[in-house]
């Protein structure tokens, strides 16, 4: 078996139960890789024991202690640093070459205005997330609707919502590490998840592809929870293959104008108990390749016609 601790190659003999040649264990951040007893056969012959490694010039014994610590699970008792600049001299070749790069160490800390603006969040978290909810998130437990959107609201009137949306159309502005920063904050004090089927899945569709009537009505409703959104992609009969979907819509034309006429199934429309709108992959063709002929479309959940029925999994949620 082989260890690498700071730059250095070791063997260790593979005769233990439970390690196969081949193997990788895990030591902490140390890959232990295994290697045949023919290959520490020649350590041996070589007047090197299996365990038995040069330091300094002298030798260590290291190999059947570190197999006793993985068995008692008490690594952290090991300390790779009393091993540093050990090599093995009969594999050279195994040992990693040092590296030419002499660029600075990239600095990763925050900013000053970074740490501000974590402090911020940090405060208005505070303040505005209901500690019941926080329980509830933190615990696992289950999260009504009103435990996602009391959140949202909040968020909503600080004008924190639109995260990553531009804005034009009332997004925060912030750049990757504020946001960052945001979900990190928030998310060790317990705060929900904002529903991202509104305002990370729908909302970019509208913004790119939707006329101004769409966007000037769906786009405001998304950003204040007025609206839950779900998505309708999977059916029954057809899950990651969507080329295999069957819901059709058909399109017609009456007084009020051009209209879809959608029969069909949607499942594993997550938390949509709880939407007010679904947008949906449907059949407007059956003509040419399946893969063809598939529209987007919004569709009101509120309108008569359409029907939800939950699946209520093991640990009773839907």
């Amino acid at each position: 078996m082989g260890l690498d601790i700071n730059g250095a190659q070791f063997f260790i003999s593979a005769r233990r139960r439970g390690v196969g040649f081949g193997d990788v264990l895990t030591l902490g951040r140390q890959s232990l890789h295994v290697f045949p007893p023919k290959m520490v056969k020649e350590l041996v012959r070589a007047g090197l024991p299996p365990g038995t490694f040069a330091k300094g010039g002298e030798a260590c014994e290291f190999a059947e202690p570190l197999f006793e610590c993985l068995g008692a699970s008490s690594v952290s008792a090991m300390d790779a640093s009393d091993f540093e600049g050990a090599r093995c001299p009969l594999f050279p070749s195994l040992h990693p070459k040092p590296s030419r790069n002499t660029a600075a160490a990239m600095d990763l800390s925050y900013s000053q205005e970074q740490h501000k603006f974590a402090q911020d969040v940090r405060e208005f978290t505070r303040d505005n997330l209901d500690p019941k909810v926080a329980k509830k998130v933190l615990e696992g437990s289950r999260l009504e609707r009103e435990d996602f959107l009391g959140w949202h609201r909040a968020l909503h009137k600080k004008g924190w919502v639109g995260v990553g949306w531009p804005k034009a159309f009332g997004g925060t502005g912030w750049d990757s590490t504020q946001q960052h920063i945001f979900d990190e904050v928030t998310a060790d004090a317990g705060a929900p998840q904002l529903i991202p089927f509104g305002l990370r899945m729908v909302a970019p569709v509208i913004m790119n592809f939707g006329n101004k009537a769409q966007q000037d009505y769906h786009l405001p409703k998304i950003l204040s929870g007025e609206n839950w959104w779900c998505q309708g992609y999977s059916e029954p009969g057809s899950g990651s293959d969507l080329a295999s979907l069957n819901c059709k819509a058909e399109r017609v034309a009456d007084k009020s104008g051009d209209h879809y006429i959608v029969n069909g199934q949607k499942t594993w429309t997550t938390l949509g108990q709880h939407a007010d709108w679904i947008f949906c992959l449907v059949r407007t063709s059956s003509e040419g390749r399946r893969q063809e002929g598939i529209s987007f479309l919004l569709i009101d959940m509120k309108p008569p016609g359409i029907t939800v029925r939950p699946i209520i999994m093991l640990d009773q949620e839907h």
